[in-house]
């Protein structure tokens, strides 16, 4: 299934996690220029490079007026589901949005992995053609059983019971491995970055799951297994490591809202 995510712009750009009807660009992917539009709000990070900054006019320009087109690629690093659309209408959604869930088999890195992500060939094009690129993180941690990797919480031996107000207390092994993972997909970040391709950045998305929804609804996701100030810290500890330590500065911030 395609989904298609609504930006709106605040603080940071935010993200609607409802679908919506895709309104598709013309024949020719989108062009990233930079609109005639004065910011509204100033940018959190300040050193925003100057193609992270076009992106934000982009979506500054549009806000109220139309709804983005956008797929997720079909699990990881493609634009399988950018090529179906065209397919399907003949015309190119506006943002792809690469997925860094299958980090940990990443062949660059692990002998025994299937998948380059060092390979920008997918992104880069995109990119060049005039059109978005978005990342999210499906971040999988090893269940409790030692083998399998996911990302649902829980106690049975497929779910897993990291603990996401641990990640950000310097020395647990949640911290540890975290900061493994995450300094992982910052390597590729800033191979992004040294391209001058610009990243709208959704991290952690969807923390809510159903908890708010029906009685006895619960988070789908780790990261939102121990409830939201647990989550807002996390939320700013990655923050701190991507752009303060790691130096990202191509990130645009989306944090996709949920019913409450």
């Amino acid at each position: 299934m395609i989904r298609i995510y609504l930006f709106a712009i605040g603080l940071f750009a935010l993200c609607s996690c409802q679908e919506a009807e895709a309104e598709p660009s013309d024949d020719k992917q989108p062009t990233t220029e930079e609109p005639k539009t004065q910011e509204l709000a100033s940018l959190v990070n300040p050193n925003a490079t100057a193609e992270a900054r076009r992106v934000y006019q982009l979506l500054l320009s549009q806000y109220g007026k139309k709804s983005l087109s956008g797929v997720v690629a079909n699990v990881d690093w493609n634009i399988r589901e950018a090529e179906n659309v065209y397919k399907w209408t003949g015309k190119w959604p506006v943002i792809n949005v690469f997925d860094f869930i299958n980090i940990h088999a990443s062949k660059d890195v692990n002998a025994k992995g299937w998948l380059d992500y060092s390979d920008m060939t997918h992104v880069d094009q995109w990119h060049q053609l005039g059109g978005i690129v978005g990342c999210m993180w499906h971040w999988q941690v090893k269940a409790n059983n030692g083998t399998n990797m996911t990302c649902s919480p829980g106690e049975k031996p497929g779910e897993t019971s990291f603990d996401a107000s641990q990640v950000y207390v310097d020395g647990t092994a949640e911290n540890k491995q975290a900061l493994h993972d995450l300094d992982q997909v910052a390597g590729y970040l800033k191979k992004m970055q040294a391209k001058g391709i610009p990243v709208i950045w959704r991290p952690f998305h969807e923390a809510a799951g159903n908890t708010y929804e029906f009685e006895g609804g619960g988070a789908w996701f780790w990261w939102g297994a121990k409830g939201p100030e647990a989550y807002k810290k996390l939320w700013r500890w990655m923050y701190d490591r991507l752009v303060n330590y790691h130096k990202l500065n191509i990130l645009r911030w989306v944090w996709t809202a949920q019913t409450c």
